[in-house]
């Protein structure tokens, strides 16, 4: 339990919506060894499709079939423990964020994470998500520069993965400083 609150603190600081996806180590308990504490760490899952996955154990449907019916990501998997398919197909269900880096870049980091899971649209009095847009490509084209009526807000500034969208910075991130050595 106190891993989790720490990486539930953890994941607000750093903003990001789902932890699983992100490589880093972070102290889980102290543990007493002689006169020195000694830290544990564990490494969290780096967020990709796991290739030995087969939805309802079926040998052809893989995470790269999935992709194809990009539905199923919103599914349980009866034959995996009634976990969702995006649990195994993380990258191909959308669900992986980028991690910031210390080299310069043209987008600013904090916009294009991923795409926002609890927006819903109305298309023919059926409910959708942005997962409905990744299965499509003539989707992409004619729903993610459509208004949200509710927010007057394109629907590509809630599904910015699956639109393939990120705003640009203005101007490229600076470089790291360097220490001048006298």
């Amino acid at each position: 339990m106190l891993f989790s609150i720490r990486a539930a603190a953890l994941s607000l600081v750093l903003n990001f919506s789902r932890l699983d996806a992100i490589n880093i180590s972070i102290p889980v308990h102290p543990v007493q060894s002689g006169e020195q504490d000694v830290i544990r760490h564990r490494q969290l899952e780096v967020c990709e499709d796991d290739e030995t996955y087969r939805y309802k154990n079926k040998k052809k449907i893989t995470c790269k079939k999935i992709k194809k019916k990009i539905k199923l990501c919103t599914k349980k998997d009866s034959k995996n423990g009634k976990k969702l398919v995006s649990t195994f197909c993380q990258e191909t269900c959308g669900m992986c964020s980028t991690m910031p880096s210390l080299a310069p870049s043209v987008f600013e980091f904090s916009q294009c994470l991923e795409n926002d899971m609890t927006f819903h649209f109305t298309l023919k009095n059926k409910d959708r998500d942005c997962l409905y847009l990744t299965s499509k490509k003539k989707r992409k084209e004619k729903y993610c520069e459509k208004k949200d009526p509710s927010t007057k807000k394109k629907v590509k500034e809630f599904c910015k993965l699956g639109c393939d969208w990120c705003p640009r910075s203005k101007e490229p991130t600076s470089s790291p400083n360097q220490i001048e050595s006298k």
